[in-house]
């Protein structure tokens, strides 16, 4: 099956414009952090009498292995855990009081 020229060049034509602002946006690449989704807190106050509670946690792993100046090899591992409970009660229309109970724990081992 045959293309017409006119056709045949939009279609070539089409193809750089996709690969050239592909290059492009390549270009515009930032590094971004991952954070807690805040769907139900970014609304504004509870409002008089209203409540939230939230439960959140993270974990994170860490491990180093490398060498000192003399050659010897030296190891680390680290674990941490976060784990925290939010309650959100309106006291008012546009008044918010917040109690937050964080918790954190670590392990490390090392060599």
């Amino acid at each position: 099956m045959k293309m017409r020229p006119a056709l045949r060049h939009s279609m070539k034509y089409l193809g750089i414009m996709l690969f050239v602002l592909v290059i492009v946006q390549g270009l515009f690449v930032t590094t971004s952090y991952a954070a807690y989704p805040l769907i139900t807190d970014d609304t504004g106050t509870q409002g008089r009498g209203k409540s939230l509670f939230e439960l959140c946690g993270q974990a994170s792993y860490d491990k180093m292995d490398s060498h000192d100046d003399s050659g010897v090899h030296i190891s680390a591992k680290s674990w941490e855990y976060e784990a925290r409970a939010t309650l959100t009660y309106g006291v008012m229309e546009h008044i918010d009081v917040v109690l937050g109970m964080p918790y954190q724990w670590k392990k490390t081992e090392e060599n």
